[in-house]
């Protein structure tokens, strides 16, 4: 008799500790944990999902030259021709999810989603963003579909220098513009998401 309450006892804990990984695992899916470097060590999904802040601003990324760890391919081109004030010109930033990774598209609730940001610059305007079409990933363990980038994209910010004659005054010593902006995404493989994440980015366009 005593030995079968110890087997229904050490039933009971296992069934406890079953449950309580799996509402972690989902916690951690849908980002309601804390970030992986507070996990306890040796646990194969929390140590996938370490990443250094560092590693997220690294300025090399602007050409895609980065380290290994990273979940995207980011590369930042300016206009090929000279721009003059006035005139409508686009930047352009093509991103690639790494292997097994997938970004959130707008409309993906409960998830940060890709967004292009320029930084306030007194001569230059920036337009609405129309973001390529996205495709649906389904998350099986959660019988969950959102919208989502697997492969790659190319996001195009239509801009416009501004025509005024403070500002052809202005640059008319110049022969270049800098234009800074920032990539924010969330990224998640099959097993993980991961923390969001910024990207700084800059543009140098020729000027007319």
């Amino acid at each position: 008799m005593a030995g079968r309450l110890v087997n229904t006892k050490s039933a009971g804990a296992v069934a406890i500790i079953a449950i309580a990984a799996a509402m972690a695992y989902v916690a951690l899916h849908r980002g309601g944990l804390a970030s992986p470097e507070s996990s306890s060590p040796g646990n194969p999904p929390y140590e996938s999902a370490k990443t250094s802040a560092s590693a997220n601003h690294d300025t090399a990324i602007v050409t895609g030259t980065y380290a290994a760890p990273q979940q995207v391919d980011v590369i930042a081109e300016p206009p090929i021709a000279a721009v003059a004030p006035g005139q409508r010109f686009a930047l352009t930033l093509s991103v690639a999810p790494r292997a097994n990774m997938h970004v959130y598209a707008p409309g993906a609730d409960g998830y940060k989603t890709v967004a292009l940001t320029i930084a306030p610059n007194p001569y230059v305007h920036a337009r609405p963003l129309a973001y390529p079409a996205s495709e649906i990933y389904e998350f099986k363990p959660l019988n969950e579909r959102v919208a989502a980038y697997q492969k790659p994209f190319t996001l195009v910010q239509e801009m416009t220098l501004d025509g005024s004659a403070a500002t052809r005054a202005a640059l008319r010593d110049q022969r270049s513009l800098t234009i800074n902006g920032r990539f924010d995404y969330q990224a998640c493989d099959d097993g993980t998401c991961y923390n969001p994440a910024s990207i700084p980015l800059t543009w140098t366009i020729d000027l007319k």
